[in-house]
C-alpha cells in the first residue's frame, strides 16, 4: 500500500536542525555561551530535536552564572505541537508549577526577547549540510557563534515574523531552552520490587499535584498519542503500518474492546492535567535517589487513568520474563500509585484494555513513522522490540486476572 508522507497531517515530523544550527539557536535566542561545541550533541527523540549542551548563560556582556558551567537542552518542538495555540506555554507553567513543589524537573530559560520560546521558520526538506564553524559563513563575536549569510540562525533559519509562509517549505516551530535534570533513566536501572513501588508512589504523587492545575483548555484535540482517540487514529495507520496479519488481529480486537468498554465511559471518567508518557525514559532517578520527570511533550488534559495504564504499559515491556512475571512486576508499580492515588471501581474496570491499547498506538504509530517519515530513526521502533510479544502476552490474560493480580500485590504492601 503506498502512502504519502503528509496523508496524516496531525502526525509530527522531525524539524531539520542541525547540531551547528542547534548551537546558533542557544547563542543568539538565549545567550547561552557554550563551554565546548565538539561537545554537543542530539539526544534520542520521537518526533522533536533534543540537544544537549554546557555553558553558562550571559545577560549582554555579563554572565549571570559565574560559579559554574550547567547543563541545557535545547528542544526544537515539532511543528504540529507548535501550531497549538497554548500547547507550549502551558508546558513551560507546568513545568515552573512542579519546581515550585520540589520536583526534579527541567525548567524553562528565558530568551532573550523575555519569553520561555521562540517560534522559528525551519526549512522542510533533507538534512542540509552542516555548517562548518570554521567558514567564513559564520563568525565569532563574544564567544558566541553568528551566522552570516545563510538566515539568521543558519541555512535559512528565521526567527518567525508572524507573517504567512509557505507550509510546503517550512516548518514554524517552538524553540526551548530547559535546564537538564542530571541522573539515570529508569530504563538503564536495575529493577527491584522496590524500586518499582517507589516509583509507582512518585508518579501518584505526581498527578495528585497536577490535580491542582486544572487546565481543560489543553484537552487537545485530534492529538494522535491521547488515548481518548485510540480507536480513530490506529484505525487509519494500521494497513499501512503493519503487514503481519497475526499483529494486525490482535490490534483490532483491542480496537473492538475499546470501542465497546472504553468509549462509552470515557465522559465519566475522572480528568485533570497528565503527564501523558510517564514511562522508563521520562522517569529520571536523581543522584540523592529520588525521582524527576522530563519530556513534558505529550501533556494533555485527560482521563486520569491513561495515565497509569500508559506508564504500565512500559514497565510491562522490560525484560524477556514470563507474561505473568511481567504482570506481577507491573503489580509493583501499580501498587505504589495506587497507594497514593486510589481509583475508581470503573477506572479499575478499564485498566487491562487502557494498557492494551497503548501498545497498540505505540506499535502502530512507531510503524508507520519509521516506515515512512523517519526511516533512520530506530529509536520509534524502541517498544516494538519486544513490544509485540508482550503485547500479545498481556492480550491473553483475563483481566479479571490482571486486576486481582495488582489489587492483592496492593494489599500486600500496605502492611
Amino acid at each position: 500500500m503506498s502512502v504519502e508522507k503528509e496523508s496524516f497531517p496531525l502526525l509530527p515530523r522531525k524539524p531539520t536542525v542541525t547540531t551547528d544550527q542547534a548551537v546558533a539557536m542557544a547563542t543568539q535566542l538565549f545567550n547561552l555561551r557554550i563551554e565546548d561545541v565538539t561537545s554537543v550533541k542530539e539526544l534520542y527523540s520521537y518526533d522533536d530535536r533534543n540537544f544537549f549542551m554546557r555553558g553558562f548563560l550571559m545577560r549582554g556582556e555579563e554572565e549571570m552564572e559565574v560559579s559554574e558551567c550547567k547543563e541545557y537542552i535545547l528542544k526544537i518542538l515539532n511543528h504540529v505541537d507548535s501550531s497549538h495555540e497554548c500547547l507550549t506555554e502551558v508546558q513551560c507553567d507546568v513545568m515552573l508549577f512542579l519546581q515550585s513543589r520540589g520536583y526534579h524537573c527541567p525548567v524553562p530559560v528565558p530568551s532573550t526577547r523575555n519569553t520561555y520560546f521562540v517560534k522559528c521558520k525551519i526549512p522542510r526538506g533533507p538534512k542540509p549540510r552542516s555548517v562548518a564553524l570554521e567558514t567564513d559563513s559564520v563568525a565569532l563575536e563574544n564567544d558566541n557563534v553568528r551566522f552570516e549569510s545563510t538566515g539568521i540562525l543558519g541555512a535559512g533559519i528565521e526567527v518567525y515574523d508572524g507573517k504567512e509562509y509557505s507550509g510546503e517549505k517550512y516548518f514554524v516551530c517552538d524553540v526551548r531552552l530547559l535546564t537538564f535534570v542530571p541522573g539515570k533513566v529508569l530504563k538503564e536501572i536495575p529493577l527491584n520490587n522496590e524500586l518499582l513501588f517507589n516509583t509507582g508512589m512518585a508518579v501518584g504523587r505526581l498527578d495528585r499535584d497536577l490535580q491542582d492545575f486544572p487546565c481543560p483548555k489543553l484537552d487537545r484535540t485530534g492529538f494522535v498519542w491521547s488515548l481518548s482517540n485510540f480507536v480513530t487514529i490506529v484505525d487509519q495507520f494500521l494497513d499501512a503500518a503493519v503487514s503481519d496479519q497475526h499483529r494486525a488481529k490482535i490490534v483490532r480486537e483491542v480496537c473492538e474492546s475499546f470501542r465497546n468498554e472504553v468509549e462509552p465511559k470515557l465522559h465519566i471518567l475522572p480528568k485533570q492535567t497528565i503527564h501523558a508518557d510517564a514511562n522508563y525514559t521520562n522517569i529520571i532517578v536523581t543522584p540523592d535517589s529520588s525521582f524527576g520527570f522530563i519530556d513534558f511533550g505529550d501533556l494533555n488534559y485527560s482521563c486520569r487513568i491513561f495515565e497509569l495504564a500508559i506508564s504500565l504499559m512500559y514497565i510491562l515491556n522490560i525484560g524477556d520474563v514470563s507474561s505473568c512475571g511481567n504482570t506481577r512486576i507491573a503489580g509493583h508499580f501499580f501498587a505504589g500509585y495506587y497507594s497514593v492515588n486510589p481509583l475508581t471501581e470503573k477506572e479499575l474496570e478499564l485498566l487491562h484494555v487502557l494498557v492494551a491499547a497503548r501498545f497498540c498506538q505505540s506499535l502502530v504509530l512507531g510503524a508507520y513513522s519509521n516506515k515512512y517519515l523517519d526511516p533512520d530513526n530506530e529509536y520509534l521502533l524502541e517498544t516494538a522490540r519486544k513490544g509485540w510479544k508482550h503485547l500479545e502476552a498481556f492480550w491473553k490474560l483475563p483481566k479479571e486476572e490482571v486486576l486481582k493480580t495488582w489489587l492483592e500485590i496492593s494489599e500486600k504492601a500496605k502492611i
